[in-house]
């Protein structure tokens, strides 16, 4: 099965899509009026706030995984399967395990040093199993949440109280 080259004028469409849904998720991250301060805060601007977070913006994550889903199919080919798993590991897994654990060694750092008390992970005082929790989030978030979406297969990781 040969691998079919998208058009010139698709993949700009694409690209301007990606960017526009990336400029979005990082918006959705931004602090609300309120918690910045009183005096930025009115009712227009906490409504116009609550509708781009909540209503516009919010659609730039499920965009982006139908993007990279139509991506990811565009260029599968039976005889190419495990070069498309080599790449997506070296893409994703890779970075989000490196990006994890070097989280995690600072938390382990700063737990070690006095400067974060020990509460979901305790790394001073815990097994390997707490270590591999907080980089992988097997039984609550990882400790570098904003990447638990990389390695969930099962749903929203576990958030225990």
């Amino acid at each position: 099965m040969a691998v079919s080259r998208i058009p010139v004028e698709l993949s700009a469409r694409i690209e301007l899509m990606r960017i526009t849904c990336i400029v979005c998720v990082v918006c959705v991250h931004i602090p609300s009026p309120f918690d910045v301060g009183q005096q930025f805060s009115s009712s227009p601007i906490e409504f116009l706030y609550n509708f781009l977070t909540f209503a516009l913006f919010r659609a730039g994550t499920p965009t982006l995984s139908i993007i990279s889903g139509y991506l990811l199919f565009r260029s599968f080919s039976l005889s190419d399967y495990t070069a498309i798993l080599r790449k997506k590991a070296q893409t994703v897994l890779v970075p989000a395990i490196l990006w994890g654990t070097g989280m995690t060694v600072l938390l382990f750092l700063a737990q070690k040093s006095g400067l974060i008390e020990r509460r979901i992970f305790d790394l001073v005082g815990g097994g390997p199993f707490v270590y591999i929790d907080a980089v992988f989030g097997i039984s609550h978030l990882p400790f570098n949440g904003p990447t638990y979406f990389l390695y969930e297969c099962r749903g929203p990781a576990h958030v225990s109280s």
